[in-house]
């Protein structure tokens, strides 16, 4: 359920070339976008503004709205805590020390 404009440009972006090949350059423009491969989960930052905890191989992203706002490499990660519906992160990066605290939303 594309819009058509959507479709079209698709469509002459990849002309002429192979099913295989169009699908390749499909799967390395979306391995470019930095919500690729990440599962957001909703949450409050320490200020109550809502934003979305992701996982990925590289480490926590945060996202508010479509844009990152934060990433902490695991190799980064000193403590993980886990207090009630809050969920902090605990990092060193470069002699500072980071700490994010989300507030999940739990499903019921």
């Amino acid at each position: 359920n594309q819009p058509v404009g959507l479709l079209l440009t698709v469509l002459l972006s990849h002309r002429g070339q192979c099913s295989a090949l169009a699908e390749l350059h499909l799967l390395q423009r979306a391995h470019n976008l930095e919500t690729y491969g990440v599962d957001p989960h909703p949450c409050k930052d320490f200020t109550g503004s809502t934003a979305f905890l992701g996982f990925t191989a590289t480490g926590f992203v945060v996202f508010q709205g479509n844009k990152r706002i934060h990433l902490l490499k695991w190799a980064d990660v000193n403590k993980l805590k886990f207090e009630g519906k809050t969920f902090y992160v605990i990092g060193i990066q470069k002699e500072v020390c980071h700490k994010i605290s989300l507030c999940l939303q739990t499903q019921k």
